[in-house]
């Protein structure tokens, strides 16, 4: 079973009355912390791989592919939209202000 497989479970499982998707903003990335509502979480988070992995440092992918693994790579300071459920925090992607 993969671990998206698993996080559809949890939404599935999900009560009508939980909250919703909150935004938060990235502490730091290693360990990973969120700040969301007043509050720092440290633990049970989950994050998209892509949103975790540096980028390649050789020239085996092109500029623009480069440049966006950069933009996605979370940072310190970085919004990113967060479904909470329990003691699990689920960071669906990170968000930008338009």
């Amino acid at each position: 079973m993969s671990q998206y497989s698993d996080i559809l479970q949890l939404l599935a499982r999900q009560k009508a009355g939980s909250p919703g998707v909150q935004t938060g903003t990235v502490r730091t990335v290693s360990p990973l912390t969120l700040y969301i509502g007043g509050t720092v979480i440290t633990r049970g988070i989950l994050a998209p791989p892509l949103l975790l992995q540096k980028p390649p440092e050789n020239e085996s992918i092109s500029a623009p592919m480069a440049a966006y693994l950069q933009d996605v790579q979370l940072k310190p300071g970085d919004t990113v939209a967060v479904q909470r459920h329990g003691d699990v925090n689920m960071i669906l992607c990170k968000v930008v202000s338009v």
